[in-house]
């Protein structure tokens, strides 16, 4: 396993907000929009379904939780070829868990869990995100295209994002609690911005050169503004780790190549 610990103490910088906005709702949508005090709300976009090509079954999974002691939001659900949430919150002294996860439940030899999450917390934020299942119109045995991204303005801001897969050896049963765990790999990212904050975080896969669905890379990238940051991050076979670090900034990319 390898590990990074970058604490670092920096001076004060100044953001802009950004323009944030939500495209209407067509029929395929559900669209949410509130204002109020003690919200909480928890939100699920789910599918089954099976592989034409391999006999695999995957289950999808877009979520949602959010609480404040009062907040102002709009959220967009969507689902085609993928389980989609996007949408912007502005909060007090609130929190906000994104998730995306694929589960391929039945094969003959192998099954897997992937997972792209999210999440942040602040005394006053505003935040504009999507998590998504499948980022392109692809082969659905390809359960390593979900991702989620987040860019948020706030104040004392406490961000953390993770990035994991497990790979599990069925030993050709139904049965999943014969399964063997075959391989794993995470990246984690946990991180302290006190001040006034700025950051961007994304957990996603992109195509590489080969421009093909069945080839990408694993990728946390992040860049964080504040006028202190501590940070911790923690991968497992994620071979390629690049950090910047400049007065008032921390960023940097986790990649991991199929």
């Amino acid at each position: 396993m390898k590990k990074l610990v970058v604490l670092l103490g920096i001076v004060l910088v100044l953001f802009l907000v950004p323009t944030i906005a939500v495209a209407p709702a067509s029929a395929s949508d559900v669209e949410l929009l509130w204002k109020g005090h003690n919200v909480h709300i928890s939100v699920l976009v789910h599918r089954f379904r099976p592989s034409s090509t391999s006999g695999w079954a995957t289950e999808e999974f877009a979520s949602l939780e959010h609480f404040a002691d009062f907040s102002v939001g709009d959220v967009v659900l969507t689902m085609d070829y993928s389980c989609n949430i996007d949408g912007v919150i502005s909060a007090e002294n609130g929190f906000l868990d994104i998730a995306s996860i694929i589960h391929q439940t039945y094969g003959k030899w192998f099954r897997g869990v992937r997972a792209s999450e999210i999440v942040i917390g602040s005394p006053n934020f505003t935040a504009q995100f999507n998590v998504h299942t499948f980022g392109m119109k692809t082969h659905v045995d390809n359960t390593w295209t979900l991702g989620s991204w987040a860019v948020v303005n706030a104040t004392d801001l406490n961000v953390s994002a993770i990035r994991l897969y497990q790979h599990f050896l069925t030993h050709g049963t139904p049965d999943e609690s014969d399964d063997t765990m075959d391989s794993e790999y995470y990246a984690i990212i946990d991180a302290i911005l006190s001040g006034t904050a700025n950051a961007s975080i994304v957990s996603d896969w992109f195509p590489d050169e080969r421009n093909s669905v069945w080839w990408g890379n694993e990728t946390i990238a992040f860049a964080f503004e504040a006028d202190d940051i501590s940070s911790f991050i923690n991968v497992e076979e994620f071979p390629e780790v690049h950090l910047y670090m400049d007065v008032g900034m921390l960023s940097g990319e986790l990649i991991r190549p199929r």
